[in-house]
């Protein structure tokens, strides 16, 4: 029997955006019962349950990920970060997914603990899979900038403060451990979170055959316009092509419904109709995919010429249409 194969969950780093934090990560301490993996995933269409990882070890990866987030600078504190939990979950209801992120830490300045913190961060769509680095990220980036604004600096020099031992793997967390008037109180979960802030732009564009219009080979781009609307153009050869882009979720990688005007020969022929399609990353957190879009359209016009020559002179009133490719 062969082993499991594990889904692999990319964590590009990223710069926060705060001004002059007092404090930079110098140690991140893996505290979590299960060490194996941050969670499962349900992968493919008959939806496949895989057990889910960084690339990297996991306290190699947080590290990069918070030394690029909180660079270090001059006059700042060493802090350690300790992980008791960070797991990825999915649901499922009858018409849509969830990807749930939990994240339960504590941070610690020279053995005594600063500030505990615990959340959870949900996002919905259709095929959620693609989404969890994005809301790892994103569940970071939230409980790290809680921690700057937490006041835990004017705590340092407070004879009050008393240095507490950081949380053994045989311990049970115990939520009142934590600092004066900084006790962790999970956040309930949003009804639907918007697209991690990581993903600074989510226009596509993309290249193909039968992309920007009835093309041999033509580019379109995207513009999108809100969580789940974008406008699109394009054109190739030789055709042209316009619309509007219904996305099933907020995130980037999203599925779609495509509602668009299509040209070709240049006015040879024009059809109105609506797709179906999508992009298939081929690694998370990448931009580069693959691009496809399925779907049926009327004709609006035809010229007689085209239409001797490609439907022997009776074009049908609707046609299967779709379109292959690669975006980014």
């Amino acid at each position: 029997m062969t082993a499991q194969k594990n889904h692999e969950i990319h964590l590009t780093p990223k710069l926060l955006d705060y001004d002059n934090p007092a404090f930079y990560v110098k140690k991140v301490k893996d505290n979590r019962d299960n060490k194996s993996q941050i969670g499962i995933v349900k992968k493919g269409f008959f939806n496949t349950r895989r057990p889910a990882t960084f690339e990297q070890d996991f306290e190699t990866t947080l590290l990069n990920y918070y030394q690029a987030a909180v660079p270090r600078g001059s006059y700042q504190r060493p802090i350690t970060i300790q992980i008791n939990q960070l797991k990825i979950q999915e649901k499922t209801d009858l018409t849509t997914e969830y990807a749930i992120v939990t994240l339960d830490a504590d941070y610690y300045f020279k053995g005594r603990l600063m500030f505990s913190d615990k959340r959870d961060r949900k996002v919905n769509g259709l095929d959620v899979t693609t989404m969890h680095a994005a809301n790892v990220r994103s569940i970071l980036a939230q409980s790290i900038k809680t921690f700057a604004a937490s006041g835990w600096l004017e705590k340092i020099d407070d004879e009050k403060t008393v240095a507490k031992p950081e949380r053994t793997e045989n311990e049970t967390a115990n939520p009142k451990a934590s600092v004066e008037n900084n006790s962790a109180t999970r956040e309930p979960l949003p009804d639907v979170d918007k697209p991690a802030e990581e993903e600074t732009t989510r226009n596509i564009l993309a290249v193909g055959y039968q992309i920007g219009g009835y093309t041999l080979a033509g580019i379109n781009y995207e513009i999108r316009v809100h969580d789940y609307i974008g406008v699109h153009f394009g054109a190739g050869i030789f055709g042209l092509t316009g619309g509007v882009k219904i996305h099933t979720n907020p995130s980037r990688d999203s599925n779609f419904f495509n509602l668009s005007v299509k040209d070709g020969g240049f006015g040879g022929i024009e059809t109105a109709g609506v797709e179906f399609g999508g992009r298939w990353v081929f690694k998370d957190g990448a931009r580069f995919g693959l691009h496809y879009q399925i779907g049926i359209a009327g004709v609006i016009s035809i010229a007689p010429e085209m239409e001797d020559q490609v439907y022997d002179g009776n074009a049908p009133d609707a046609s299967l249409v779709m379109g292959i490719g690669f975006s980014w």
